[in-house]
């Protein structure tokens, strides 16, 4: 039997990208585990993903729809988040330009396993940094466009 040049994969069927694992020994032969009828479905199983590494990792930049009643207001809102959105992909691109450089100098430099892993925990740091200082972004501004629960008094 032939050996496959690679074991694993970031995405299926992505057997040139550069986090693909090529294939070392043979490792223990596959035993399932649970072939009784508890199987979890798919849909399931995709909630149990790994964090992501690189910003084109993330999933798409969410934009909800203003609903205040106030057609006005609403459009305000939609261009205030519309503008925030357009920064924080910005900040993504520029952060996967970075990380890509990163990778093309590893490659120049012939770097090691040790060094290539290391560097990829740095990439998991900083787009996971960035993930949340985008959900707080976004937060606060959810917070400044909820309607006031009381209106101040006028005197």
């Amino acid at each position: 039997m032939g050996k496959p040049g690679v074991a694993a994969t970031p995405r299926p069927g992505d057997f040139n990208d550069r986090g693909a694992v090529s294939t070392k020994e043979a490792g223990a032969p596959y035993t399932p585990g649970n072939r009784g009828g508890n199987q979890e479905s798919s849909e399931n199983n995709t909630a149990r993903t790994s964090p992501a590494v690189h910003p084109h990792d993330l999933p798409t930049l969410a934009r909800s729809t203003p609903n205040t009643g106030n057609a006005k207001l609403d459009k305000k809102y939609q261009q205030q988040q519309d503008k925030q959105i357009a920064k924080q992909q910005g900040e993504r691109d520029k952060l996967q330009q970075q990380q890509d450089q990163e990778h093309l100098n590893l490659d120049k430099q012939k770097a090691n396993d040790a060094q290539k892993q290391q560097v990829e925990q740095k990439h998991q740091q900083q787009t996971q940094q960035l993930q949340q200082q985008h959900q707080q972004q976004q937060q606060q501004l959810q917070q400044r466009q909820q309607p006031a629960s009381r209106e101040p008094s006028k005197k």
